[in-house]
């Protein structure tokens, strides 16, 4: 074997021919008993981190274990889309799908979680049409198991949203906050808190929108959850409703802070979306100039991370320029 560095234990052969007689050799029985053992030791090793989830299945597979092998290119396919990488995250979601077989209640819920994800991988590439549809079978086949069904019903009022279903999308997400919070499952109940709290700000309830955005980030430090990708999308949220209320010096502040927070952790979808929102602050506030420039950050940073977005992002800067 050959080191790859000096500073990790990593390996490799001086050639792939050599690899796969070695390999050869292993009895079926033993390969498969080694496979499991790697699996588990990366599981371990990197188990607070990404970026190794589709290696760990690729283990699990080869040791002819497929359900979690399936359950770790769910892992990966949510990792690809973290990163706006679609087809990535579409081929390990059939990569898992293909891996489940028979009908017991763990395989039952490894395919309402293929379901979830195929929805959520649609709805983030801008398909709001044909999410819709695949979450809404997402929520039918996640009812039996509640913190997933909970899970379905806060994408599935996402999608609602994004389709101008406010009424419909403000049922479900309330439905996916009292789940949630018989579950204890703080971070689904603050994620449909946003949701519950977008669609009431499209309703005109500015206020409740902005109180149960309140309610959300005070979930969040009462349970320490306060550097995640949910501590910023409560941000942004709350950035704008604030913005709706014309409260813009607290609507500034809350979302340069967003805009921090969502550089820092590489949420370019967070951080483009509450750039959007200064541009709108700008903009209403007859700083027109600086508008555009903000809108221009925004849809340079969005990239193709959240096609629905961008729309709003592209007719923000053009009334910037017709003003």
């Amino acid at each position: 074997l050959e080191a790859l560095s000096s500073t990790q234990d990593e390996y490799m052969f001086p050639h792939h021919l050599i690899h796969e007689i070695i390999l050869n050799e292993i009895p079926a029985q033993r390969n498969s008993a080694l496979q499991t053992r790697i699996a588990h030791a990366l599981e371990r090793i990197h188990a607070d981190e990404v970026g190794f989830a589709a290696e760990i299945a690729n283990h699990y597979q080869q040791a002819d274990m497929p359900l979690p092998a399936a359950r770790f290119w769910l892992k990966h396919a949510q990792e690809s889309l973290d990163l706006a990488a679609f087809d990535s995250a579409l081929d390990a979601t059939a990569r898992a799908e293909t891996l489940l077989a028979g009908s017991s209640l763990d395989v039952q819920e490894v395919r309402a979680q293929v379901a979830l994800q195929r929805g959520v991988i649609a709805l983030y590439q801008g398909q709001g049409e044909s999410a819709l549809p695949l979450l809404d079978q997402a929520v039918l086949k996640a009812r039996p198991f509640p913190s997933l069904f909970a899970n379905a019903l806060s994408m599935q009022a996402y999608a609602l949203y994004t389709q101008d279903k406010n009424e419909a999308a403000y049922r479900s997400a309330m439905q996916a906050f009292d789940l949630s919070m018989t579950l204890a499952d703080i971070p689904n109940a603050v994620r449909a808190l946003n949701i519950q709290a977008v669609s009431a700000l499209m309703l005109g309830k500015t206020k409740e929108a902005v109180s149960d955005l309140q309610q959300a980030l005070s979930l969040l430090e009462q349970h320490n959850i306060t550097a995640t990708e949910q501590t910023v999308q409560s941000l942004n949220h709350l950035g704008t409703a604030l913005v709706f209320a014309q409260e813009y010096a607290q609507a500034q502040e809350t979302l340069e802070r967003t805009v921090k927070l969502a550089n820092q952790g590489g949420l370019r979808r967070l951080e483009a979306a509450a750039l959007t929102m200064l541009g709108q602050i700008a903009l209403n506030c007859g700083r027109y100039e600086q508008s555009i420039r903000i809108y221009d950050q925004a849809i340079q940073v969005a990239g193709e991370s959240y096609l629905p977005g961008m729309w709003g992002k592209f007719a923000g800067r053009g009334w910037a320029y017709v003003r």
